[in-house]
């Protein structure tokens, strides 16, 4: 029996074979823009801690002085992006910083850069999670 004689017995490709398709293509229609969509949501902005007094204060003067206010992480060769130095900054304006300024906080809240990231999903969720998630950035 050859496949042209077969078909017809069988039966075209009707309603039912229709909706059975599409039943089966669209979970994987889904799946893939779920996949494809975090390459665009989920990108990681550089960051850092968020300095009490200095970030919080909208008429700030000079700029952020990153040496003396978030320690060095050998591991990453670079600042520290979730802890600094406990120094005193009232009203975004830096008071005496000593020289020996060795104890070191954890970050509470986070400052990201957006110039190239207006949002994304690191932004939005807990902080916390990225240090759990990502040990080697602390």
């Amino acid at each position: 029996m050859k496949f042209e004689q077969v078909i017809p017995y069988l039966g075209e490709f009707g309603k039912y074979q229709k909706v059975q398709c599409l039943l089966l293509c669209l979970p994987i229609w889904v799946t893939g823009m779920h996949a494809l969509a975090y390459t665009f949501l989920g990108a990681v902005p550089d960051f850092r801690c968020a300095i009490p007094g200095w970030d919080d204060y909208p008429n700030k003067t000079g700029t952020f002085p990153q040496n003396t206010s978030l320690p060095w992480n050998e591991r990453r060769k670079a600042h520290s992006q979730c802890s600094y130095y406990d120094i005193n900054v009232t009203d975004g304006v830096w008071s005496h910083i000593p020289d020996n300024a060795t104890r070191i906080i954890d970050c509470d809240s986070y400052v990201y850069d957006t110039s190239q990231y207006k949002t994304s999903t690191i932004m939005d969720v807990s902080r916390a999670q990225i240090t759990r998630k990502h040990p080697l950035l602390y």
